[in-house]
């Protein structure tokens, strides 16, 4: 009996030992390897920073998980893609609610080819939900086909914008035309950068 316990022991501790860790860190923030969406397992696709001002100071981290990951398809086809997909963001530094709203607003713009009108009401109410944020910080926007994108911040379920039109222009705010290309080649599957 007691060498069938230590077997058994020491072959679990063996299995723990062996699995790989799936988890990825960028600028010093991890972020598990796959998240479940209703019933689906999502694979982190990659990961970048948010870099800011002329010094490149980082403000997030940010991860895509995806239902197939894909290094060989371009932004903007992930982001008009039809399936479940999820993107992470989380904060390392302090940003008050009036730049977050001002940034998610000219990115909106920037990447509506000429759409923004259509959209507008459903962009007012994602800034209507933002508020200021602090270090450790963590939104996450989860698209559903046919549900729209559920924006959760800081654990809270603030609600869910349906519509393909506004779920292809948010994740092209990353996917598109980004805020520095070294976050969207990160999510592409490229170096955290």
């Amino acid at each position: 009996m007691v060498r069938w316990s230590c077997f058994v022991a020491s072959s679990l501790a063996l299995l723990l030992w062996a699995s790989p860790t799936n988890a990825e860190t960028c600028g010093g923030v991890e972020l598990a390897g796959s998240t479940e969406v209703k019933g689906t397992t999502l694979t982190l696709n990659g990961m970048g920073l948010r870099e800011a001002t002329v010094f490149s100071v980082d403000v997030y981290a940010a991860g895509l998980y995806l239902e197939e990951t894909s290094s060989d398809r371009s932004g903007p086809e992930i982001a008009a893609s039809e399936s479940k997909k999820q993107l992470v963001l989380h904060f390392v530094r302090s940003v008050d609610k009036s730049k977050m709203v001002d940034a998610y607003r000219e990115s909106f713009k920037k990447n509506a080819n000429g759409q923004y009108k259509s959209i507008k009401s459903k962009v007012d109410r994602l800034l209507g939900w933002l508020s200021g944020v602090g270090d450790g910080d963590r939104h996450v926007y989860t698209y559903i086909p046919g549900q729209g994108v559920t924006i959760q911040i800081d654990g809270l379920t603030e609600g869910t914008i349906a519509g393909e039109t506004f779920s292809n222009m948010f994740f092209k705010i990353w996917l598109g035309k980004p805020p520095n290309e070294g976050l969207k080649r990160g999510l592409l599957g490229g170096a955290c950068g």
